[in-house]
């Protein structure tokens, strides 16, 4: 039996996933009409991405975990460039004024290290708080 040609629609050449084109359903390349299927033009399944059902869910306790986590990141993240920031922009005025850069005003003792393990620490917590799903089927 030979397959049925599917009207002409006009897809502007993109790619669409759901939504109304002057009445016509396009999903992914297939095309519909009237809610009759004429066929993958790309070779591809029917992907409806409004239908996708996460099959585990955060809990609570480690959404609070991640947000903990990326905000500890961030702060230390932020020590560990100010120090970065600070010896460039030391290095840069000394050679612009051709004299030994002055590092006397940089505090990398407590900022670097204490930086640098927030960082780290940031990461693990927020690691931890992936472990914090349970599922939703």
């Amino acid at each position: 039996m030979a397959r049925e040609r599917p009207p002409r629609v006009n897809t502007g050449g993109g790619l669409y996933a759901g939504g109304d084109l002057h009445g016509h359903e396009i999903v992914g390349r297939d095309k519909y009409v009237d809610n009759r299927s004429y066929g993958s033009y790309a070779g591809r399944d029917n992907i409806h991405i409004s239908n996708v059902v996460p099959h585990y869910t955060m809990r609570r306790t480690g959404r609070v975990f991640q947000a903990l986590g990326l905000t500890t990141f961030v702060a230390g993240f932020a020590m560990f460039g100010y120090v970065v920031v600070s010896f460039i922009t030391a290095g840069f005025s000394a050679a612009k004024d051709n004299s030994e850069p002055n590092f006397s005003n940089i505090h990398f003792v407590p900022y670097l290290p204490l930086g640098f393990g927030l960082a780290v620490t940031g990461i693990i917590i927020s690691t931890l708080g992936v472990f914090f799903i349970r599922r939703t089927r």
